[in-house]
């Protein structure tokens, strides 16, 4: 579960995503400019991605207890978002391997 929260010099405190699953942490890696994209989603259809630019820092901050871990992400411009993340356990489920629409299923082996 993942919660954010954005302070920008100008705008101030942000409205925030509280609680919501994380689908994922992304850097641009093909332009090279700074740019990090944090996803989450609140259900299939209605997804949130926040575009960060002109990255200067990361910092990870995590507890020895592994309970709750923390991204903090700082702009150049000084806009700083901190993304909260909180492990939940899992529910007992039978495994079962799902073929993404996009991707061939190779069973040859």
């Amino acid at each position: 579960m993942a919660s954010l929260e954005v302070f920008g010099p100008e705008t101030g405190q942000e409205p925030a995503v509280v609680n919501l699953p994380l689908i994922g942490v992304s850097a641009d890696r093909v332009d090279h400019d700074g740019t990090i994209a944090i996803s989450v989603a609140r259900s299939a259809g209605q997804h949130l991605t926040r575009i960060i630019h002109d990255v200067a820092r990361i910092h990870l901050e995590q507890p020895d207890d592994g309970s709750t871990a923390a991204l903090l992400i700082e702009s150049a411009d000084g806009t700083r978002t901190t993304v909260h993340l909180r492990a939940t356990p899992l529910r007992a489920q039978p495994s079962r391997v799902l073929d993404p629409p996009h991707c061939e299923r190779d069973d040859s082996t």
